[in-house]
């Protein structure tokens, strides 16, 4: 099961590389694609709206999973 979490966060973050399966990414390899996919998903900035919590929510709980 924490295998399962740890991929599905690397996928939210669109982490997955072939290097991320040898070795996890760096502290700030994930704060820095936490920020630009928040960037993204952020209504301020084109999303929708009605995604938008929820995507922010799965984009905070795949930091804190990968950041442990």
């Amino acid at each position: 099961a924490a295998v399962l979490r740890l991929a599905r966060a690397l996928r939210v973050l669109r982490l997955v590389t072939d290097r991320s399966r040898h070795a996890p990414p760096s502290r700030r390899d994930v704060h820095q694609a936490f920020r630009d996919q928040l960037r993204a998903a952020h209504p301020d900035h084109g999303a929708d709206d009605d995604v938008a919590a929820e995507r922010i929510a799965d984009l905070a709980e795949a930091r804190r999973i990968l950041l442990g």
